[in-house]
């Protein structure tokens, strides 16, 4: 008994073992600052500036093999950098503590998004407001037709817009016709 139970647990361990080991192919996903430390790597900002990467003295052969990313640089010791691979709940972890959003797997690519607050619109008042016009050179905010329904490029006249708050539908004014007819947002 004890010696069909080896046989099936020693085939299992094989296998077990082996995937514990990184392979040729496999990849080294650092998570943390710690993890990168015990690398002995460097955990260094890198260009959007809310992320970092963990740079470690791997040769480029063994950079490569783990995943990394492999840039030469010709007066570096090992000609060059590696930056070990960051897995993706590291770089969700970093954005959100930069005061990021994080859009999770699933969306079209993760990312990391700032909110920025946006500047108020401030309504300006034209003084032409109301003024009869035939072209939108003739006012400050453009030309439009407020009438009946009429086919475009129709003899209208129109009237300058109020303010420079643009939406909603707008039909404009252009040689003294129709010009056709814009929506906004």
């Amino acid at each position: 008994m004890k010696a069909r139970l080896a046989l099936l647990l020693v085939p299992w361990l094989i296998i077990a073992a082996a995937w514990a080991q990184p392979g040729p192919g496999g990849t080294a996903l650092i998570d943390s600052r710690d993890e990168c430390a015990a690398l002995q790597g460097a955990w260094k900002p890198i260009q959007d500036g809310w992320q970092a990467a963990c740079e470690v003295p791997w040769n480029r052969q063994d950079c490569l093999r783990l995943g990394g990313a492999w840039t030469e640089i010709a007066k570096a010791g090992a000609g060059g950098r590696c930056l070990a691979r960051v897995s993706e709940l590291a770089i969700a972890q970093q954005c959100l503590d930069h005061g990021g959003n994080w859009s999770p797997r699933g969306a079209r690519a993760p990312e990391c998004s700032f909110d920025t607050p946006k500047a108020p619109v401030v309504t300006a008042r034209a003084a032409d407001a109301g003024k009869r016009c035939d072209s939108q050179k003739d006012c400050t905010y453009g030309c439009v037709y407020d009438g009946p329904p009429v086919a475009d490029w129709a003899d209208v006249l129109g009237r300058c817009r109020a303010t420079n708050q643009a939406s909603g539908c707008f039909s404009l004014v252009e040689s003294g016709r129709l010009a056709g007819s814009i929506c906004l947002k």
